[in-house]
């Protein structure tokens, strides 16, 4: 089965030159390599924010009320200056 990928940008088909040429690859490769990093760095900045998520929630899970909030009200008068 023939794949056909048409890349009509002047500046992407520079681009992916320079890279075949620095890194000694052909183009096909250094594209291949190139979006596989890409991509793979993408992934792991999703896994590592899932990641994140799961130990606040596991965190958060073991907190008892009254939990902290960002209400700072009670440090301010009714002027709007500290107490």
């Amino acid at each position: 089965m023939d794949h056909v990928l048409t890349i009509e940008s002047d500046e992407a088909i520079g681009l992916a030159q320079e890279l075949a040429k620095v890194t000694g690859e052909s183009v096909e490769e250094a594209v291949t390599r190139a979006l596989r990093e890409r991509l793979t760095r993408r992934m792991d900045v999703r896994h590592r924010k899932a990641a994140i998520l799961a130990a606040a929630a596991e965190i958060r899970s073991h907190l008892e009320p009254p939990l902290p909030t960002s209400d700072h009200s009670w440090l301010y008068g009714d002027d709007g200056l500290p107490v």
